[in-house]
C-alpha cells in the first residue's frame, strides 16, 4: 500500500511541476516524469526508497500511467507519451543491466539524458506538425540535464540497498 502511495504521489507532484509550475519560469520544460522513471529503472534490484523496495513492474505501470496523463493534456498523437515512456523504461533497464553497470553512474545519466533530451523531442517533432528550432532543442537539452542532476542527487540521498 505504501508503495502505491509513493508512486501516485510522485506522479502527481512531478506532473504538477511539469504541467503548471515550470512553464511559468522557463520557456522549455524538461520531461521530469520521464527522467524520474528512467532514473528509477536503472537502479539495481534490491534498492529501497522511502522504506519500499523498488520493483520494475511498478516502474513500468507508473511510467505508462504518467505517459497517459501527458497524453490527455497534450496535443500530440494520443498514446505517443505512453508508448514512448514504456519503451524508454524497458530500453533503459535492458541497457543498464547488460551493457552498462546498473545504478547511478555517469553512463546511465548520459543514457537518460539522450533518451529524454534528444530522442523524445525529435519523436514528438516528427509525429506532430510542430517544428522545433535548434535553440528550443538546445534549451530543452540543458533543462533536462539540470533536472537529471537534481533528481539524481535526490535519489542518491534517498535510496539505500537492502
Amino acid at each position: 500500500m505504501r508503495r502505491i502511495i509513493f508512486y501516485v504521489l510522485s506522479i502527481f507532484i512531478l506532473f504538477l511541476l511539469q504541467a503548471s509550475v515550470i512553464p511559468v519560469f522557463i520557456g522549455s520544460v524538461p520531461n521530469i516524469l520521464l527522467i524520474w522513471f528512467l532514473l528509477l529503472s536503472v537502479l539495481p534490484e534490491g534498492m529501497v526508497i522511502f522504506g519500499q523496495e523498488i520493483k520494475f513492474d511498478d516502474i513500468v505501470l507508473s511510467a505508462s500511467a504518467s505517459g497517459l496523463m501527458l497524453d490527455i493534456i497534450g496535443s500530440h498523437i494520443f498514446g505517443l507519451y505512453t508508448v514512448f515512456f514504456m519503451l524508454a523504461v524497458f530500453l533503459a533497464r535492458f541497457l543498464s543491466g547488460r551493457y552498462i553497470e546498473a545504478g547511478q553512474n555517469v553512463k546511465n545519466s548520459i543514457m537518460v539524458l539522450l533518451l529524454s533530451g534528444l530522442v523524445l523531442p525529435v519523436v514528438t517533432e516528427i509525429t506532430s506538425k510542430v517544428y522545433l528550432s535548434f535553440y528550443w532543442l538546445l534549451l530543452t537539452f540543458f533543462a533536462n540535464l539540470l533536472a537529471i542532476i537534481i533528481l539524481s542527487l535526490y535519489l542518491h540521498v534517498r535510496t539505500r540497498r537492502v
